[in-house]
């Protein structure tokens, strides 16, 4: 949500038109390579340690025991079984991105919990997060 995903998706408007030769838009795809990943890389910075995210997971949801923390442009998901987020031991995903901090459920498919306040930008803030009140549950 930073001007680097704002200037990645201008090129992308710009690298549409019918006016640049082929090099030009293999160059204006470059760029808007560069600015994907420059912003993937400032906002995930703050949750580098996956030993970190365990720790917090399973200090939160104890006894949770994480399967998977997974990586890519669009988000970190980390999914957990046996975990306790005050509605009773559940198998889940929490999937953190650019927009949104949600909890799914696998003992209730048809909704997810939806973090109402700021997203963390470090691991200490998801913490925060998940101990904080403001969750809404809508449906999935």
């Amino acid at each position: 949500e930073g001007s680097g995903d704002d200037l990645a998706a201008m090129l992308s408007v710009l690298r549409a038109c019918v006016w640049w030769t082929p090099e030009e838009k293999d160059e204006i795809r470059a760029w808007i390579e560069v600015m994907s990943d420059v912003s993937c890389q400032t906002w995930q910075d703050g949750f580098k340690d996956d030993e970190d995210l365990k720790k917090i997971i399973n200090d939160f949801m104890h006894p949770a025991s994480i399967t998977s923390i997974e990586r890519d442009r669009s988000g970190i998901s980390i999914s957990y079984k046996g975990g306790d987020f005050g509605t009773g031991k559940h198998d889940g995903t929490l999937i953190l991105n650019t927009s949104t901090l949600t909890l799914y459920s696998a003992d209730q498919p048809n909704t997810k919990s939806v973090y109402q306040g700021d997203l963390p930008n470090t691991i200490t803030e998801l913490y925060d997060a998940l101990c904080d009140e403001d969750w809404e549950e809508v449906p999935n």
